[in-house]
């Protein structure tokens, strides 16, 4: 489906597909469609509320941030749907929802940065080690300030982090990353 495609059905719908990696083509074309959609609000005084649907497995972190930013700036309601999964970066844009839902069999996944691009100089030299290192540090922090909603402590987000495991809707609830398990994700609200 082209951008145009989805612009027009996020137009008469509400609703915006996050499908596939998180990279910079999709930033792009989400950033389109919320111009799109708050241009349409500021001309009738009304912002349409959204339905976030997520089939993701994820993708890069800084990128999944600026999407978290752009949902989050957008001046209607929000829902972010997990339907049916949202992996890492795609977890990240999950919290970015007003309502932030998952269905029954849906899955999540949080886990700490990976880095997979760092070249072998920057390892070797120790002030580019160290100016990586501190970035990772920032970006953690930021990830983690991103899922303000939780319901656990510090230490049990931390070693939840460390598992990197997928989890079922139950435990994303019972731990604050989504509000509700919903069995019909496209009925009105």
């Amino acid at each position: 489906m082209d951008i145009q495609t989805k612009i027009k059905i996020a137009l008469d719908t509400g609703i915006i597909p996050i499908e596939g990696e998180v990279n910079k083509p999709m930033a792009d074309m989400v950033t389109e469609i919320f111009l799109s959609l708050i241009a349409k609000g500021s001309h009738k005084g009304d912002f349409v509320p959204v339905d976030i649907l997520i089939n993701s497995g994820g993708g890069y972190a800084g990128i999944g941030l600026a999407i978290y930013d752009m949902i989050r700036a957008y001046p209607g309601t929000t829902r972010t749907i997990v339907f049916p999964r949202a992996g890492s970066a795609a977890a990240l844009i999950l919290q970015a929802g007003d309502i932030r839902v998952a269905t029954p069999n849906a899955r999540l996944l949080f886990h700490h940065l990976k880095v997979s691009d760092v070249k072998l100089d920057s390892i070797r030299n120790e002030k580019k080690f160290a100016e990586l290192k501190e970035e990772l540090i920032e970006l953690h922090r930021r990830l983690n300030d991103a899922h303000d909603r939780k319901k656990i402590s510090e230490e049990e987000w931390e070693t939840l982090l460390s598992l990197d495991e997928w989890i079922y809707p139950e435990q994303a609830l019972e731990i604050g990353c989504i509000d509700e398990i919903i069995t019909r994700p496209f009925s009105k609200r």
